[in-house]
């Protein structure tokens, strides 16, 4: 399931995916789809052309691309437990920053101290702001510190 696209610093299409039950089963499962518009196919999408550029992370809720070409990418949840318990399990969202360069390796910004996070933006300076708590009461857009 897409859940965010954002246009990269090479032109390209960048697609988070929500993974929700294989990430909740089998661990982090959710991915980063580049797509060439160029290549699109918008009379058969199953023809488009996309290629894998990042894996290994829990469910994608927002994506965004900083001043630098990192990719940061909200993920809802980072603690399984939290879809079996009812929410009663803290769901430890996180913000990880992807280097351009270097698409395996994905930094946390917060070390999944969030609630289930939203989207994700990132200003001209680089600073990065995420929607925190979108699951129930206690919504909140925070600005994250560098780590």
């Amino acid at each position: 399931i897409p859940t965010c696209v954002r246009q990269g610093p090479d032109g390209a299409l960048y697609v988070g995916t929500l993974t929700f039950v294989d990430s909740a089963v089998l661990g982090p499962s959710a991915k980063v789809y580049r797509v060439d518009p160029a290549q699109a196919n918008l009379a058969d999408s199953t023809a488009t052309p996309m290629t894998v550029w990042a894996s290994g992370l829990w469910p994608i809720n927002g994506c965004d691309f900083g001043p630098d070409g990192t990719f940061y990418a909200s993920q809802l949840f980072t603690n399984p437990a939290w879809l079996f318990s009812g929410g009663l399990a803290p769901a430890l969202g996180d913000v990880v920053a992807i280097p351009w360069g270097t698409p395996s390796t994905h930094r946390s910004l917060t070390g999944g101290a969030l609630g289930t996070t939203g989207g994700v933006a990132v200003g001209p300076s680089g600073a990065v702001f995420v929607a925190n708590n979108t699951v129930g009461p206690g919504g909140q857009i925070l600005r994250l510190a560098a780590r």
